[in-house]
């Protein structure tokens, strides 16, 4: 079944947000390689810069989304 997880970041957090974007990929990157990211990408502001994300898994169940 799929999930969409539709993440707003905090206001005034985009440097944190650029802090951890490794980690984040990286934690992608392991959901696609267990074919359970079925799509991601970043909500824009007026500004075009990063504010929030949807990601599309592929799980068993909510509580393993």
């Amino acid at each position: 079944m799929l999930f969409a997880l539709i993440c707003k970041d905090k206001p005034g957090s985009l440097q944190v947000r650029l802090d951890t974007r490794p980690e984040h990929v990286a934690f992608l990157e392991g959901l696609n390689g267990e074919n359970k990211l079925a799509f991601a990408g970043p909500f824009l502001d007026d500004d075009g810069k990063p504010n929030g994300s949807l990601v599309v898994v592929e799980e068993r169940n909510l509580e393993a989304a």
